[in-house]
C-alpha cells in the first residue's frame, strides 16, 4: 500500500471509528429461562418467548441414537434496540442465545449441557451478528462444531472466525478443538491458531491475503483437564492458549 493510499484508508477508518464511538446503546441484561431436563423433541426444549434458531443432529455418545445440538434465541422486543445514530444495524437485535446439548433415548431427549455465553451476544450495531444460523452449528465425525465471528462495518479493520469443536467424553460435553483465523483488512495480514486439546498440539500460522505463502510453527500445551461446555465464556474472548489446569483429564 502506497503512503497516499494508506492515508486515505486511515482517514476513512477514523471517520468510521468516530461514528462508532458515538454509539452508546443501553443493552438490557439477559433474562435466562428455565430449561426442561427432558423433552420429546427439539421444540420441547424451547422456552416460551424463545425460538429454535439452529440445530444439528448426530450420535455424540455412540449408542446409535441421534442426539441434539440446539441454538435457542430470545425473542424479547425489549432486546431490540433503536440506533439513534443510524450507522450500522437499526434497530439492533441484541437478543441473547443459548447453546444446549441433549442425548437421545427411547423416551425422547435428556438435556446434558447448556451454555449461555459462548455464542457472543450482538451488542454493537457496527458489528455483524456473530452467529450465522445457516451453518453455525454442525455435526461431523462424532463431534459438533460451533462457529462465531467478528466483522465490523466501522471501527475495526480486523475480522475473526472461530470454530469450537466438542465431543462427549465420560458423561460430559468437552472442548477438544479450537480453530481461528484473524485477518487485518487494511494490511492483508492473516494469523491462524489451531489447538487440539486431546493431543496438546498447537499450530500457529501467519500469512497474507494476496498470496499462498505462510509460515507455520508448532507448540505444545501443558497437560490440562478438558474444558466443559457449560464453563466456557464468550467465544470471541476465549484464549485458546491459556494455562487453566495442571492435571490431565
Amino acid at each position: 500500500m502506497t503512503p497516499k493510499n494508506f492515508c486515505a484508508a486511515l482517514a476513512v477508518y477514523l471517520a468510521f471509528a468516530g461514528c462508532a464511538a458515538a454509539q452508546e446503546l443501553t443493552i438490557p441484561p439477559p433474562v435466562w429461562p428455565y430449561l426442561p431436563v427432558h423433552a420429546a423433541s427439539a421444540t420441547g426444549f424451547v422456552p416460551k418467548g424463545w425460538a429454535l434458531e439452529a440445530q444439528a443432529r448426530g450420535d455424540l455418545n455412540g449408542d446409535g441414537v441421534p442426539d441434539l445440538m440446539l441454538v435457542l434465541r430470545d425473542q424479547s422486543p425489549k432486546n431490540i434496540i433503536p440506533n439513534p445514530d443510524g450507522f450500522g444495524d437499526d434497530p439492533l437485535d441484541s437478543n441473547p442465545r443459548i447453546l444446549l446439548v441433549a442425548l437421545g433415548g427411547k423416551d425422547g431427549y435428556r438435556l446434558i449441557a447448556a451454555n449461555h455465553d459462548l455464542i457472543t451476544r450482538h451488542t454493537d450495531p457496527d458489528m455483524e451478528d456473530p452467529f450465522d444460523a445457516n451453518g453455525g452449528v454442525l455435526f461431523k465425525n462424532g463431534a459438533f462444531q460451533i462457529d462465531v465471528s467478528s466483522f465490523y462495518d466501522a471501527g475495526s479493520w480486523q475480522t475473526e472466525d472461530v470454530t469450537f469443536t466438542f465431543r462427549y467424553r465420560h458423561g460430559q460435553v468437552v472442548l477438544v478443538g479450537y480453530d481461528s483465523t484473524t485477518v487485518s483488512r487494511n494490511s492483508g495480514e492473516m494469523d491462524g491458531v489451531s489447538a487440539d486439546y486431546l493431543t496438546g498440539r498447537v499450530k500457529t500460522t501467519k500469512g497474507w491475503i494476496n498470496n499462498n505463502e505462510e509460515t507455520v510453527s508448532w507448540s505444545h500445551l501443558k497437560p490440562h483437564r478438558l474444558l466443559r461446555l457449560p464453563g466456557l465464556g464468550d467465544g470471541l474472548l476465549f484464549d485458546p492458549l491459556a494455562e487453566r489446569f495442571d492435571a490431565p483429564s
